[in-house]
């Protein structure tokens, strides 16, 4: 029989947590755009600089939020992983040991 596999599923959980907290913090950065200004109306009207600025502070939130949403992606099939892997070594232990039967 070949080597047993195990992973510690309270770990997994936990290390899915840290993931979700990483990809709220994402979430919160991305929602410091806004409040920085830079996606309002220009203060210098017609300013090049200022609306490039702005161009880029929109894209950047964008990217930031995209990121956000893979990294809780992440986490979400991290904390599907340690469900998985404890559904499916107590249906083997289950098989292996099934409870006795009394008729």
């Amino acid at each position: 029989m070949g080597d047993m596999v195990r992973i510690d599923e309270p770990e997994v959980s936990k290390i899915g947590n840290a993931v979700s907290d990483v990809a709220g913090r994402l979430e919160r950065i991305a929602g410091e755009v806004d409040r920085c200004g830079l996606t309002s109306v220009s203060a210098v009207e017609g300013s090049a600089a200022l609306n490039a600025a702005c161009g880029y502070a929109i894209g950047w939130r964008q990217t930031l939020t995209d990121l956000a949403g893979q990294v809780r992606g992440f986490g979400d099939d991290l904390h599907k992983a340690a469900g998985d892997y404890h559904e499916s070594d107590a249906g083997a232990a289950h098989e292996l040991y099934p409870e006795p039967r009394y008729s």
